[in-house]
């Protein structure tokens, strides 16, 4: 069974976040994805952490999970594993889906970096 750490739910710039333990010395955040980019509305998704610039959301550290060709991201749907990375968080995903998670409560950038132990990488040229 899937172990949301502490049954917290965040939400930030539209988008459900959680904390799912996968074994012993890995959690993984997963957001819950409105569709827009990925057709995936509803799906919980696999991602690192927040780009927060000024305090607004720039955009999601997803490049882990996307296909990368040659050092260029291209959006290559047939990948059966593109926007999840591995086998084992295509699975995880699919089980989230199918559960009731409720909304989050609403937080900054900056408290969701914060909840998921994410440096972000502005604040570190900052």
């Amino acid at each position: 069974m899937l172990e949301i750490i502490d049954n917290k739910v965040l939400r930030c710039h539209e988008r459900d976040i959680i904390r799912v333990k996968i074994n012993e010395d890995y959690i993984q955040p997963f957001y819950r994805s409105t569709g827009r980019n990925s057709n995936l509305e509803g799906e919980w998704l696999p991602f690192d952490g927040l780009y927060v610039i000024n305090e607004q959301v720039a955009w999601f550290d997803k490049n882990r999970f996307v296909c990368n060709l040659g050092g260029k991201y291209h959006n290559i749907n047939h990948s059966c594993l593109h926007r999840y990375g591995t086998k084992e968080l295509k699975f995880v995903s699919r089980e989230l889906s199918k559960m009731s998670i409720p909304p989050g409560i609403p937080a900054t950038g900056t408290q969701v970096n914060k909840f998921l132990n994410y440096q972000n990488p502005f604040e570190i040229l900052m």
